[in-house]
């Protein structure tokens, strides 16, 4: 017998109770932050609605599923933390040690007609494990300067450990090359350990003018596990600041239902004093209405004090009443 959709809906409803559901929800979590790293910290615009969707969809999320302790909302946090961390050091790893060459660029800047710019900035082996002697090359556009002015080097740096160390060295002209008049290919070799590396070109000349590319990972110069220990360090850097949105979302769900209680409270307390005050009211009018009654039975002709009708004397002047 095919199950229909009530049946579908009560056994979710069953499995939410579980713990399988929360594990499975939490992974999920993991999942969605990773994918949304590279939204993220993209520099664009879209990056600041991701940035603000990672706290927003770790909190919504569990909550939607019927979560509503603040408790459970703080403990989901940490392995969120760290299975986002994980994948996403693991997806930058495989990005950064894939072997595809890298070609650095400076651009060229349009309209200038005085200017340098850098172009097919290389290195050769890319992606070679262990020490070995790189080639670097790069070459070297220029418009109204002469090659004699440029300066010309190679900016390395060396990762050791969690620290970059920066080297800077001096290129000379490749004269093997097929250079033109305003292009210039500039060579350097280098021998290098085995390590986690980043490599950029930096030309100037003396009348201020610069040019530079970037610096990504490269040579490809250390295992594997060299490069994921990298990234899940700056990973964690990186993913610190969104998940700070979430304790302080966190902290406002449960500084808004704590006031809820204490206003809920407040309320009942102001409920149970009047229905108190009420029935004291209640108690204290009775006495006074008997007496009031009492009172305004008869009046002594003799001294003007109040007298019950079943008194036979007047107790202030002892004057006796007659039938």
């Amino acid at each position: 017998m095919p199950l229909t959709a009530e049946d579908l809906a009560k056994k979710f409803k069953a499995f939410q109770r579980t713990v399988y559901f929360r594990v499975v929800t939490i992974v999920l979590l993991g999942v969605v932050v990773a994918a949304a790293f590279p939204f993220t910290f993209s520099g664009s615009a879209v990056g600041c609605l991701f940035f603000l969707a990672i706290p927003l969809a770790i909190f919504l999320i569990p909550y939607w599923s019927g979560e509503r302790k603040t408790k459970n909302f703080l403990i989901n946090v940490l392995p969120v933390f760290l299975i986002s961390v994980l994948l996403v050091a693991a997806f930058q790893t495989n990005a950064s040690t894939d072997g595809t060459p890298l070609i650095l660029t400076s651009g060229d800047p349009a309209g200038t007609t005085n200017h340098l710019s850098l172009w097919n900035g290389t290195v050769d082996p890319y992606k070679a494990l262990g020490p070995g002697t790189y080639t670097f090359n790069v070459r070297l556009h220029r418009v109204g300067i002469n090659a004699s002015a440029v300066h010309l080097q190679l900016n390395l740096t060396q990762i050791q450990g969690l620290t970059p160390v920066d080297f800077n060295y001096t290129m000379a002209v490749n004269a093997s090359a097929a250079n033109t008049v305003n292009d210039t290919w500039y060579t350097l070799n280098r021998t290098l350990d085995a390590g986690i590396y980043e490599f950029g070109y930096f030309a100037t000349d003396g009348r201020g003018n610069a040019s530079w590319t970037l610096a990504p990972l490269g040579p490809i110069a250390a295992p594997y596990g060299d490069y994921y220990f990298l990234w899940l360090y700056i990973t964690s850097l990186y993913l610190i600041i969104p998940f700070s949105f979430y304790f302080i979302i966190l902290f406002m769900y449960w500084y808004t239902g704590r006031m809820r209680r204490m206003r809920s409270r407040m309320i009942d307390l102001e409920t149970k004093k009047k229905a108190v005050d009420e029935k004291e009211g209640e108690k204290a009018a009775t006495p006074t209405q008997g007496k009031a009654a009492k009172a305004a039975a008869f009046t002594c002709t003799n001294c003007g004090a109040d007298v019950d009708e079943t008194d036979e004397k007047c107790p202030k002047c002892g004057a006796t009443f007659e039938e």
